[in-house]
């Protein structure tokens, strides 16, 4: 943890590809196709709700999202990158649930969350941030 915890040690390549690498991720028995993978900088262009101010004050520089999906659900994931371990605890400590990482559609998976209540998370570990949103491919809803 102490060298993800600055941007001083943590010197290693960052991009959606590296850290969401191949065309699938399992999971014990369960496997989950990889649709569309994303990087910006302008971390707002990627998160809709109160978190694009939320990752504007604290410092975000790149926020990198991929989607998963299996059997009518998918997740999209994102990653937010700060410069310290301070930066992404105050971002997931002003985050709130009208905030999330916009869901990434393409590469084989349909629109999801549009327009459909979803589940969302929130974390931090290190300088990193992430976040989830997750639903149901076909529009309905997700419940509790």
């Amino acid at each position: 943890k102490d060298f993800i915890a600055s941007k001083a040690k943590d010197t290693a390549p960052l991009g959606a590809e590296l850290l969401f690498p191949g065309t699938q991720l399992t999971m014990g028995s369960t496997v989950y196709k990889k649709g569309a993978t994303a990087d910006t900088q302008d971390c707002a262009t990627a998160s809709q709700g109160t978190l694009p101010a939320v990752l504007g004050a604290s410092g975000c520089t790149t926020l990198m999202r991929a989607t998963y999906a299996k059997d009518g659900t998918a997740v999209t994931v994102g990653v937010a990158v700060f410069d310290t371990e301070a930066q992404a605890a105050k971002a997931k400590a002003q985050s709130d649930k009208k905030g999330f990482v916009k869901p990434l559609a393409g590469n084989g998976v349909k629109d999801f969350c549009s327009s459909a209540l979803c589940r969302t998370t929130i974390n931090s570990v290190g300088r990193y941030a992430y976040f989830t949103i997750a639903g149901f491919t076909d529009g309905k809803d997700v419940t509790t």
